[in-house]
């Protein structure tokens, strides 16, 4: 699904993720690494199939795209640092090619020498490019400069399908205002909060292989 502001003509993706061809970079919010990790530290079942399938979508946006530049909207680490780290090391070393930045967000606590000395470039408060102004936490809207898209993460958002006989659904999406786009969580052990329609603002549910607007 295709979504244009000022220069910056960018596609959603299925991978809850965004494309920029021409500048052939990625926008990534909230992969939370080392969460399931994390969990399983403090004793709670988790299965370790989800680290295993946000490490494969991953690799797999990076093998599958013409990438030359990731910008990582914060949380890219859930908590203390432990052996998904090495994951996420490997990965930068295949792709030696590609520029990672990482805006910082509120759980990415380890030092960030660990990211710095591997290559990845910290920005930590926002990063402009453009007419994208890059933050973790979504700003107010009514301070975004008009020119400016707010690309951002933090929220989780997530839309709920009502059926019939009480059934609902929760899904990611990717929720959008006039000047502001907030990212579905990438990571899948992250939890959803479930965003409102407003008059102006549009919602893209993330439904499997497909994306579906409300």
């Amino acid at each position: 699904m295709d979504f244009s502001f000022g220069r910056h003509q960018l596609k959603l993706l299925v991978e809850k993720a965004l494309y920029e061809p021409s500048t052939k970079s990625l926008y990534i919010a909230d992969l939370h690494f080392g969460k399931a990790m994390h969990f399983r530290k403090s004793g709670m079942a988790v299965p370790p199939d989800i680290a295993k399938a946000n490490w494969e979508r991953f690799s797999y946006l990076l093998l599958n795209y013409e990438v030359e530049k990731v910008y990582l909207l914060g949380d890219l680490f859930h908590s203390d640092i432990n052996t998904e780290w090495i994951e996420f090391k490997n990965i930068i070393q295949e792709f030696d090619h590609i520029e990672f930045h990482l805006v910082k967000g509120n759980h990415d606590v380890f030092d960030m020498d660990y990211y710095q000395n591997i290559g990845v470039v910290i920005h930590l408060k926002d990063l402009v490019l453009g007419n994208l102004l890059m933050t973790h936490e979504p700003l107010d809207v009514k301070g975004i400069p008009e020119d400016k898209l707010n690309l951002c993460g933090h929220i989780h958002p997530g839309v709920m399908l009502r059926g019939r006989g009480r059934q609902s659904l929760k899904l990611p999406c990717f929720y959008i205002e006039p000047n502001q786009m907030i990212l579905p969580a990438f990571g899948e052990f992250t939890g959803l909060y479930t965003m409102q329609k407003k008059e102006n603002s549009r919602l893209i549910a993330v439904a499997g292989i497909d994306l579906i607007e409300f």
